[in-house]
């Protein structure tokens, strides 16, 4: 529970100064973090990804979900989704952390952070072993 208590305060801490105002309308980037956020993050989750966006006026509400992909082909519904209001611009993360390769349970938080106000939304996922010989795990970001 510390754990998960420290990941949200320093999720919080990182997005509060990651925002980025020179970002055209209706666009998500990578957000760029200091040497100090990297290690931070580096230090409390095993992966995160960390994006800025701004819409501009006409959107007042973001969804963002994790979607599960076995074999090429879309698994059930999102595993996680996550809804709240914005104004204009903020941040969007994601982390994961595996609790044991041997469970093979995968946690994972995932926020949006906009105008000072942070929502967030953890949840697991079991990843199947069967036939999981030459498995990998791919994360890729938006360039």
């Amino acid at each position: 529970m510390k754990k998960l208590i420290t990941t949200v305060l320093l999720a919080a801490f990182v997005l509060s100064a990651c925002g980025n105002n020179d970002v055209p309308s209706n666009t998500i980037v990578n957000a760029e973090l200091t040497e100090r956020e990297k290690t931070i993050l580096s230090a409390t989750t095993d992966q995160t990804f960390i994006f800025d966006f701004t819409t501009g006026s006409e959107f007042n509400e973001l969804d963002v979900w994790i979607e599960k992909y076995e074999f090429g082909k879309l698994v059930d519904e999102p595993i996680g989704h996550i809804r709240t209001e914005i104004e204009e611009n903020g941040s969007i993360f994601f982390t994961t952390n595996q609790s044991s390769v041997e469970s093979n349970e995968a946690f994972f938080r995932l926020g949006i952070s906009s105008n000072g106000s942070t929502g967030s939304s953890a949840l697991s996922d079991i990843i199947s072993n069967k036939d999981s010989e030459g498995m990998q795990t791919v994360w890729d970001t938006l360039n």
